[in-house]
C-alpha cells in the first residue's frame, strides 16, 4: 500500500527527499522493538543532524504518541536508505526540506488515516465549536445593542391630553364642582355598603338609607350643579390629590391622624419627573362619578316613592350627564364607565317607570327619552394607541424612522408591568432566575427575537383598526370570529413571546364592543317602553305594536341586534313586553331565558349559538331577551337590624 497519491497537490510541492519519504510504502514492523521515539532513534545509531531532523519532525506532527513511533519508524529507515546509498547526512537534511512543512504534510497523512468514528467526532466537535463561535458572536451583537442604546423619550404625552384641557374656561368644567361635592360626602354606613343603592322601601335599612341622602344633600346639590356643565375639565395627572386621599381614607373609616399619617407617605411617594409614563395616569373621578350615580339612583327612587316627579326627573337627566362625563378623556376605561352609569340611569328609570307609569308629566317623559338617546356615546378607541406609544418610547430605541429595538432600561420596565398588572408569573419561563442573570440572557434574546417598535405599533394598531371596523357593522353581519379571538389564536401559537407589550396592552376590544352594543339594545327598548307610555296617554291603550307608534312619538321601530328585525313586541295582561330574541334567534314568544345570565346574554354568533344550546350553558341562552317591563327588583336580606 502507497499514499504517494493521498495528499491531493500538498506533495507536488514538497522537497524531493521528503516526497520521496511519503512515497515509501508503509512498513509493517514486529512487535517487541523499543515503544519511544527516543529509544528508536538511539538502537538505530543515525548522524546527528539526521537523528535531530528526525525528533523535532516528529515532534511537531503533535500525533498520537503511537502514530509518532510510527512516523519515527519510517523516518529511520528513510534517511538510513540514504546513508547506506552513500548520501552525505547535510545532503539528505537538505533534500527533505523545512521540518515544519515536513510535520505538516506528515500530520495530515496520518490523520487521513485514523478511524472514521474518530474523524466523525472531530467534525461534530468542529461543528459545535463553530455554532458555539456563530452563537458568541450573535450574543455579542445582540448584548451591545441592547446595552448600549437607550430608549429616547421625546414626547410627553400627558402634556399633549392636557394642552386643550387648561385652555376651557373655569365657568365649563363640571371638576371643581364634582371635587368640592366629593369632599362634602358623608361616610356611608356600614350596613348600607353590602348592597347600596338596592334598598327598598321595605327594608329595615330604608330609614337609614334616606339620612344617608339627607347628609349628603350639599354634595348632591353640587353634583347636580356639575352634571349641566358641558366637559368635566379636569387636568390628568400622576400624583395624587392629597385632600382628595385624605378624604378618602376618612370616608372609609380610618382615624384622622392614621389618615394624614397615610396620605403623608402616598405623597412622599409620589411622583414627580416632568414626563411620568402615561400608564401611571390616575383617573379617581372614574370612582367618584360612580359613587356620585348610586347617590342619585337612591335619591330619585326616594323621591318617586314621595311622588316628587321634578327632584326624580332632575335626578335621572343629571345621572345620563354625568355619565358623558366619565368619557370626555375618551379612554375607554372611561367610556366603560359611562356606559356602566348610562346603564344605571336607564334601570332606575325603568324601574320607577315600570312601577309608577303615571309619575311623570308628558313633559317630563319626553325630556328623559330625550337625555336617554344621548348615550352612551360610540365606542372610540384611538387614544388607546397613546398608551402604547409612551410605552414604546420609553422600551425601544429610536433610529427616527419610527422602528427601533429592546433596549436593557426598557426590558427592565415591561418587567415591572409584567410582574405588576398580570398573574402569569408562574407560567414566565425565566420565573425565578435573578434579575442579573435576567438582564444578561433574557434581554439580548428579546431584543434580537423580539418584534422590533414598528412590528409592534403595526400589530396594535391593526387590532384597533380591525376592532373598529367590526364595531361599525351591524351586529347581526358580524362575521363569527371576533377580532379576539383571532388575536388569542396569534398568542397561544408563539406571538406572546415576540409581541409581550401588544400582550400587556391590548384590552378585551370583543367585550367593550358588546357592552355597547347591550347598551344600545336596551336603550332603544327604554326609548321604545317611553313611547308606549306616551301613546297611551294619548290613545287610552298601549299600541298594538311598535309599528303603530306615531313617528311624533318614535322615530322609527328599534331593530333586533341579534337578526336585523325590529324588536319583538306583545302585549301580556294588557301591558307591552319588548323582547329580543336573543343569541338563538329563536321567536320564543317573550319566554325568559330558561337560566339567565346575571349580566344578561352575551353575544354570540348563529352558528356559535347552536353549538351553546348543546352544551352546559345552553340554558342562558334558550328563551328570549326580555327588554321591557324590567324585572322586579328582589329584596335582599339584611341582618342591619
Amino acid at each position: 500500500m502507497t499514499r504517494a497519491n493521498s495528499h491531493e497537490g500538498a506533495t507536488t510541492a514538497a522537497p524531493r527527499g521528503l516526497m520521496a519519504f511519503l512515497s515509501r510504502p508503509i512498513t509493517l514492523f514486529p512487535p517487541g522493538l523499543p515503544h519511544t521515539p527516543a529509544d528508536l532513534l538511539s538502537d538505530a545509531a543515525l548522524p546527528a543532524p539526521i537523528s535531530d531532523l528526525i525528533q523535532h519532525v516528529t515532534r511537531r506532527t503533535r500525533l498520537w504518541p503511537r502514530e509518532r513511533l510510527d512516523v519515527t519508524r519510517e523516518l529511520i529507515a528513510h534517511f538510513r536508505d540514504g546513508v547506506e546509498a552513500g548520501r552525505a547526512p547535510d545532503e539528505l537534511v537538505r533534500d527533505f526540506g523545512a521540518p515544519a512543512d515536513a510535520a505538516r504534510l506528515i500530520r495530515r497523512a496520518k490523520r487521513r488515516c485514523r478511524p472514521a468514528a474518530w474523524r466523525a467526532a472531530v467534525r461534530t466537535l468542529q461543528a459545535a465549536l463553530l455554532l458555539f463561535a456563530l452563537i458568541a458572536a450573535v450574543y455579542s451583537f445582540a448584548a451591545a445593542r441592547a446595552f448600549m442604546s437607550h430608549p429616547t423619550i421625546a414626547r410627553n404625552y400627558l402634556d399633549e391630553l392636557n394642552a386643550p384641557i387648561v385652555k376651557l374656561p373655569d365657568s365649563d368644567r363640571a371638576w371643581p364642582l364634582y371635587r368640592a361635592a366629593y369632599l362634602a360626602l358623608p361616610p356611608l354606613p356600614e350596613e348600607l355598603s353590602a348592597d347600596f343603592p338596592n334598598i327598598e322601601p321595605s327594608d329595615p335599612r330604608w330609614p337609614l338609607a334616606l339620612d344617608y341622602l339627607a347628609a349628603c344633600d350639599t354634595s348632591l346639590d353640587l353634583v347636580h350643579q356639575a352634571a349641566r356643565k358641558p366637559t368635566l375639565g379636569r387636568a390628568l395627572s400622576v400624583t395624587p390629590d392629597a385632600e382628595l386621599e385624605a378624604h378618602t381614607q376618612f370616608l372609609a373609616g380610618v382615624e384622622a391622624d392614621k389618615a394624614r399619617e397615610a396620605v403623608r407617605l402616598i405623597m412622599q411617594y409620589a411622583p414627580t419627573e416632568p414626563n411620568p409614563p402615561l400608564v401611571n395616569l390616575l383617573l379617581p373621578h372614574l370612582g367618584q362619578g360612580r359613587h356620585f350615580a348610586r347617590i342619585l339612583a337612591l335619591d330619585a327612587r326616594a323621591a318617586a316613592i314621595t311622588n316628587d316627579s321634578a327632584r326624580a326627573a332632575a335626578d335621572l337627566e343629571d345621572m345620563f350627564r354625568l355619565a358623558a362625563h366619565m368619557s370626555d378623556n375618551a379612554f375607554l376605561i372611561g367610556s366603560l364607565v359611562e356606559l356602566a352609569i348610562h346603564a344605571q340611569a336607564r334601570q332606575t328609570l325603568a324601574q320607577i317607570l315600570n312601577d309608577d307609569p303615571s309619575l311623570f308629566a308628558d313633559e317630563q317623559l319626553a325630556s328623559l327619552a330625550h337625555a336617554a338617546s344621548r348615550g352612551p356615546s360610540h365606542i372610540a378607541l384611538e387614544s388607546e394607541t397613546l398608551w402604547l406609544e409612551d410605552i414604546l418610547q420609553r422600551v425601544y430605541s429610536d433610529d427616527g424612522q419610527g422602528d427601533g429595538h429592546l433596549t436593557l432600561d426598557g426590558a427592565r420596565l415591561l418587567r415591572s408591568y409584567l410582574t405588576s398588572w398580570t398573574s402569569a408569573a408562574q407560567t414566565d419561563p425565566w420565573h425565578g432566575v435573578s434579575d442579573k442573570v435576567r438582564d444578561a440572557f433574557e434581554v439580548p434574546f428579546d431584543s434580537l427575537v423580539g418584534a422590533s417598535r414598528k412590528e409592534t405599533r403595526d400589530l396594535y394598531a391593526s387590532m384597533i383598526s380591525r376592532t373598529a371596523a367590526y364595531a361599525s357593522l351591524e351586529a347581526w353581519n358580524r362575521p363569527d370570529l371576533a377580532p379576539d379571538a383571532a388575536f388569542k389564536q396569534f398568542m397561544s401559537q408563539g406571538g406572546r413571546s415576540r409581541y409581550t407589550i401588544v400582550w400587556l396592552l391590548m384590552p378585551a376590544l370583543s367585550n367593550a364592543v358588546w357592552s355597547y352594543d347591550k347598551a344600545d339594545q336596551e336603550r332603544d327598548a327604554l326609548l321604545a317602553a317611553i313611547a308606549c307610555e306616551l301613546y297611551k296617554r294619548r290613545f287610552g291603550e298601549y299600541p298594538p305594536s311598535l309599528d303603530a307608534l306615531p313617528t311624533s312619538i318614535l322615530a322609527q321601530s328599534p331593530l333586533d341586534m341579534f337578526d336585523g328585525k325590529p324588536l319583538r313586541y306583545t302585549l301580556r295582561d294588557a301591558k307591552p313586553v319588548i323582547y329580543s330574541l336573543g343569541p338563538d334567534r329563536k321567536d320564543d314568544h317573550a319566554r325568559p331565558f330558561a337560566k339567565p345570565n346575571p349580566g344578561g346574554p352575551h353575544w354570540m354568533s348563529a352558528s356559535q349559538a347552536q353549538a351553546a344550546l348543546k352544551g352546559p350553558t345552553g340554558a342562558e341562552i334558550d328563551g328570549d331577551w326580555i327588554l321591557w317591563p324590567p324585572e322586579p327588583r328582589k329584596p335582599k336580606s339584611t341582618d342591619a337590624q
